[in-house]
This record gives C-alpha cells, sequence and structure tokens, in this order.
C-alpha cells in the first residue's frame, strides 16, 4: 500500500542537505508502513495540485492514503510547464521567461489580482476534495492547509512555521539573511516528528490534526537564527 503526497515546499521529499534524517511525510510512511509516492512541488498552485492529483487517482488502490496539503490561495498557474513559477511575488523569474511574460505578470499584478476571486476558487477546490473523499470511501484522504484555514482543522503548517521563530523581528531577519528558508519543508527537526505523529492519528483513528498547539516553538532566536541552515 502507498502512501500519496500532494503539496508545495511545505511537503516536498528530502534531500541530503537538509539535516533532518527524516521529514515529516517520510515519518508517516515509516509509522504506516507504507511505500511513499511524493508528487509535491516547490512554488506551485491549488489549481496545479488538484490537477496532479487527477493524474494519479486511477492508481490509488484500496487501503492507500493520500495527503492533500493546499498551498497558498493567491498563487496563480500561468505557465502549463512552469508550475513552480506560481508564487510570482517569491520566486526569480527574470531566468525562466521572456520579457514579454514578465510584463504580462507585472500587468496582472497592477491590474488583475483578484483577492475574492483566488479565495472563491479556494473554497471551491475543498468542496470537490469533500466530494471525493466521499466518493473514495476505500482510501483515507488527508487535506492539511499550508496557509490558509480548512474547516475542522486548528491552524496550518506556516503556524508551525511561523511559531518557530522567537519574534516577528528573528523571522523577518532570519529570511532576510537566508533568502531560501533552508529548513526543509520550513520546519525544525523535532516538529516534523510531532507533525507526523499527529497526521498518523488521523489515518489510524480518524482524529484531524492540531496544528497550532505541542509544537516546538520560539526555537529560533536572534542568537541562533544564523546557525539554523
Amino acid at each position: 500500500m502507498n502512501l500519496w503526497i500532494y503539496g508545495d515546499s511545505f511537503s516536498v521529499e528530502n534531500n541530503p542537505d537538509s539535516g533532518v534524517e527524516k521529514t515529516w511525510t517520510e515519518t508517516v510512511a515509516t509509522i504506516l508502513d507504507l511505500e511513499i509516492s511524493n508528487n509535491a512541488e516547490h512554488g506551485i498552485s491549488n489549481d496545479y495540485l488538484y490537477k496532479s492529483k487527477l493524474n494519479d487517482i486511477e492508481s490509488w488502490e484500496t487501503g492507500d492514503c493520500v495527503i492533500i496539503q493546499l498551498t497558498a490561495p493567491w498563487r496563480v498557474w500561468f505557465f502549463e510547464h512552469l508550475p513552480h513559477l506560481s508564487n510570482v511575488t517569491n520566486c526569480t523569474l527574470d531566468s525562466n521567461l521572456e520579457d514579454a511574460q514578465i510584463n504580462a505578470i507585472d500587468e496582472y499584478t497592477k491590474y488583475l489580482f483578484n483577492k475574492e476571486a483566488l479565495m472563491t476558487q479556494y473554497y471551491i477546490i475543498q468542496s470537490a476534495l469533500k466530494n471525493l473523499c466521499l466518493q473514495r470511501s476505500d482510501i483515507k484522504i488527508l487535506v492539511l492547509p499550508g496557509f490558509h484555514p480548512v474547516e475542522d482543522i486548528p491552524g496550518t503548517l506556516s503556524t508551525i512555521c511561523m511559531n518557530e521563530f522567537e519574534n516577528e523581528t528573528v523571522s523577518t531577519d532570519f529570511y532576510k539573511y537566508w533568502n531560501i528558508d533552508p529548513r526543509i519543508n520550513h520546519l525544525v527537526e523535532d516538529n516534523h516528528l510531532l507533525l507526523a505523529e499527529r497526521v498518523c492519528k488521523f489515518f489510524i483513528d480518524g482524529q484531524l490534526p492540531d496544528l497550532v498547539n505541542g509544537y516546538a516553538t520560539s526555537v529560533i532566536t536572534s542568537k541562533n537564527y544564523k546557525d539554523n541552515g
């Protein structure tokens, strides 16, 4: 049986330089004795994530577990073959796009960005996933919020991430210093295990995970933020 993962950088697979022996998704797979199929990608949008799920749905088998980690509602899948550029406010465009394409994104940001429409799309995707859960009752599906809440789950993965900082000033200094977050999945190692344990409880007994309480907090401080890479 398999553990299928869909999401963004909160859920991407481990790498040799992370300093973390096992990410939260790897730990879930180990505890539940499942083979892991990690389809998460950096910087993607929810519409691309949903499309990725549709590509695999026929491969899901009875007894499999699925984690669908929703990302930021304001990300947009502009370019079919460059889904990682959906987070246009936090990625480098120049090396990937032509000048005309960059200008088009600038014009979109100035004149076409519609927060209410994007939030509506976010809620539509949630509704579609609820319907999927009803249709595929032979598979356990957990929908995790990355940046914006989903029904019945306290907090988001971003809540855990940001609570690791001593205060807002430290988080600002951290991101200025590192530019790209060096924490794999934006979490310190202790929180990988804590998150994994709660996710496993959902798959074992149906208990939805609390993403606010009981995690390591204020561990990145003004004294050590340069050492967390």
